[in-house]
Order: C-alpha cells, then sequence, then structure tokens
C-alpha cells in the first residue's frame, strides 16, 4: 500500500530508495547503538545523544548518496530515534523505529 504512492513509484534502482534506503540504515545501526548504550552504561540521555548523531549521519549519508531532500533528513532523523523510546508493550522498537519515521514521510509527502 505504502509503496504505490508517490513519493515512492518514481524512479529506479537507487533512485527508487532515497526515503527506504535511510529508513532501514536508520533501523539497522541506531537501534543496536542505542540498545547497547542502555544496556551497559544505563543513562537514557547518553543513548539519546548518541542516536541522534548515528541518526543525522545516516540521513545526511543518504542525501549524500541517494539524492534524498536534506530538509527531510533533517525532520525525519529525530523519529527514527523517537522511535526507540516509547516502552509500548504489544509493539517492538523496531516497528516504532519505522512506523514513526514513516508516518512522517506519509505527512510530508504532499511537500515532496
Amino acid at each position: 500500500l505504502v509503496t504505490g504512492m508517490e513519493p515512492f513509484t518514481s524512479g529506479a534502482g537507487f533512485e527508487a530508495g532515497i526515503y527506504g534506503f535511510p529508513l532501514i540504515f536508520g533501523l539497522t545501526f541506531v537501534d543496536p547503538i542505542m540498545g547497547e548504550i542502555k544496556r551497559i552504561k544505563r543513562d537514557m540521555k547518553v543513548a539519546i545523544a548518541v542516536g541522534m548523531v548515528t541518526s543525522y549521519i545516516v540521513w545526511i549519508g543518504c542525501s549524500l548518496w541517494l539524492g534524498t531532500p536534506m530538509w527531510v533528513c533533517i525532520l525525519l532523523a529525530p523519529l527514527t530515534v523517537l522511535g526507540e523510546l516509547p516502552p509500548v508493550k504489544y509493539i517492538d522498537d523496531n516497528a516504532t523505529m519505522i512506523l514513526f519515521p514513516l508516518s512522517g514521510l506519509l505527512l510530508l509527502s504532499p511537500f515532496l
């Protein structure tokens, strides 16, 4: 359903992944880094700070590599970290780390 909507249908190859790659890379790198910091240091503030830096590196790197609009990266990178924070019993943080920035992206899609 989501991938059939604009802006997800334009382009081919890497161009088609200008939003998908940062979403997946954010989950791939931010989740384990924040999880390990929370497990070892037990300090949520440090985990959030390191997660934000990692998330911005991922999103801005994808902007430079794939051409993801920079303003989208600046807005959606914090949503990746926000997805790690809520301790929800019935949904895993991996799902929220994808759903939060994806929801933001869908809200921004008329402007893309």
